[in-house]
């Protein structure tokens, strides 16, 4: 099996990257939109024109309304993109069966020539029991195992599916059948399956929950596709914890029903006065305009409408990562939809896998936002805190000043360094330490390193933050009881005094509250 895919640039566990295929390279983290061959609202050219590098589309369909007839899929369909072809097996878990062979469906995938070709899988239902967990797994992996005699890896890409969500141990068994080098060498893409019913749904939770679990143990140089989930609400929670590859016919699905994609959502036609869009679309025609248009032509154009929602989504998402913007992102989005938040809480329990894939530094620096307590999460300062509990020490002879700092007094650091400097008066050696809302604590000698300066916090920090800064500081004077602390307040950092007073409860005996400056 050649090498298939590189990535070029990282943030969080999300990744842009190149997927090389036989009709051209596709650029992740990146959405097939669905194409059913018979009935094209939209004309494939058009998709294409719009910036989409590859569509997908269905092999069981094309096989039964064409059969051999079909040579070529591209030249069936019209286009020189690459072309993901699935299986059935969406089918089979809509309708409960469909007569399709799993050997049949890899050898006609190879005879209509697509570039990327998914085995048949046996998708797990929406209400399925352990059981039927358990036995979509073993079903897909039997299937798997059976299909390595006729795939064809040197001239195409083949998608290994992972199935029994939501339960662990019939995810444990696809994953461990996954690392196996029979499958592990002959599978170029592997993929989640099918969450659509859970996005119907907005159980948003459960598809973090499930992509965490499986994404963590499945070595980083796999491309991972997840079926069914292209809307942008749930893509950039998705990019960040490693999906690269997308596929969705919602941008279709909605336009019949005359639902408008948005970025955080979607909107009814009938219930809008305003669409608040500049798409080609929305600029052209108004809501009224379009209510008035034939059916067909109305549901064409919201359709392209959903696909620039669509696109423009996947270049955020790409701008984000480019900038180490990416949790900045989320943090936005949770506040779209409740269920997006419980989203982005339930992906905060995973920060450590998260933290393991992200940069500690980028090219081009950009300063981090932070909020609230949810920003303590953040994989940067989960490792800020981590190397300082790991590596930073403190010797006997030393005296301890814990300075405050925060967005509104950094900028006037030498002169606080200065001021209290000028205060003390002591043979032991100094060792400055800041702490920082949300960030910890930071020695002197870390001060400028990023992002430990690089960063912008709101002027009122909550109490969940001023306690975790207290917590830090405690836990530091817990470790090192014998140095000799001073802590300073400083007048314009009113959370500053809460911290003072909380540690003089906690630990007067041990820190001198010796130094106020006024800047």
């Amino acid at each position: 099996m050649i090498e298939v895919f590189e990535v070029k640039d990282k943030d969080l566990a999300g990744r842009i990257g190149i997927l090389v295929t036989p009709h051209g390279k596709i650029e992740t983290p990146y959405m097939f939109p669905v194409v059913n061959p018979r009935k094209q609202e939209v004309d494939i050219r058009n998709i294409v024109s719009l910036g989409f590098q590859g569509i997908i589309t269905n092999a069981w369909l094309i096989k039964k309304y064409y059969g051999e007839d079909v040579e070529s899929i591209h030249k069936k369909l019209g286009v020189n993109v690459p072309i993901m072809t699935d299986s059935g097996a969406y089918q089979e878990l809509v309708y409960g069966y469909v007569d399709a062979d799993p050997v049949d469906i890899v050898e006609y995938q190879k005879k209509i020539n697509s570039d990327i070709a998914v085995i048949l899988d046996k998708p797990t239902p929406i209400d399925a029991t352990l059981t039927d967990a358990y036995n979509s797994a073993k079903i897909t992996i039997d299937r798997a195992l059976q299909s390595l005699k006729y795939i064809d890896n040197d001239k195409r890409l083949w998608v290994y599916p992972i199935q029994g969500a939501p339960y662990t141990e019939a995810l444990d068994l696809a994953i461990n059948a996954g690392l196996k080098p029979e499958i592990y060498n002959s599978y170029s893409v592997y993929a989640i399956g099918s969450p659509t019913k859970l996005l119907e749904k907005y159980d948003y939770k459960t598809i973090v929950r499930t992509v965490a679990y499986i994404k963590s143990r499945i070595p980083p140089d796999k491309p991972i596709h997840l079926f069914g989930a292209g809307h942008p609400m749930i893509m950039p929670f998705m990019v960040a914890l490693g999906i690269d590859l997308f596929d969705s016919a919602s941008y279709i699905l909605y336009a019949r029903d005359e639902r408008l994609i948005m970025r955080n959502g979607t909107i009814r036609l009938s219930e809008v006065d305003y669409i608040p869009c500049s798409c080609p679309i929305c600029s052209k025609y108004t809501p009224q305009e379009l209510r008035e248009m034939p059916r067909n032509e109305r549901i064409r154009l919201i359709a392209l409408h959903n696909l620039y929602m669509i696109m423009e989504e996947l270049k955020r998402i790409k701008q984000a990562i480019k900038e180490g913007r990416l949790w900045e992102l989320l943090e936005e989005k949770s506040r779209a939809h409740p269920s997006l938040y419980d989203a982005f809480l339930e992906l905060t329990k995973y920060v450590e896998y998260i933290e393991k894939h992200d940069p500690t530094f980028k090219g081009v620096v950009h300063g981090i936002f932070l909020y609230d307590e949810i920003s303590l999460r953040r994989p940067e300062i989960i490792r800020h805190n981590n190397r300082i509990i790991e590596r930073y020490t403190i010797k006997k002879d030393h005296e301890v000043v814990l300075v405050p700092l925060s967005s509104k007094t950094k900028d006037l650091l030498p002169k606080i360094k200065e001021l209290i400097l000028s205060k003390i008066t002591s043979s032991d050696e100094i060792k400055l330490i800041y702490y920082v809302p949300f960030i910890g604590l930071v020695p002197d000698e870390l001060v400028e390193i990023y992002p430990l300066y690089q960063y912008e916090m709101p002027s009122r920090i909550s109490k969940p933050v001023i306690n975790d800064l207290i917590d830090k500081i405690s836990n530091l004077i817990a470790k090192y009881k014998n140095v000799k602390y001073r802590l300073v307040v400083i007048s314009e950092e009113e959370w500053s005094k809460d911290v003072a007073k909380a540690l003089r409860d906690r630990i007067s005996e041990t820190v001198e509250l010796s130094i106020r400056i006024n800047i």
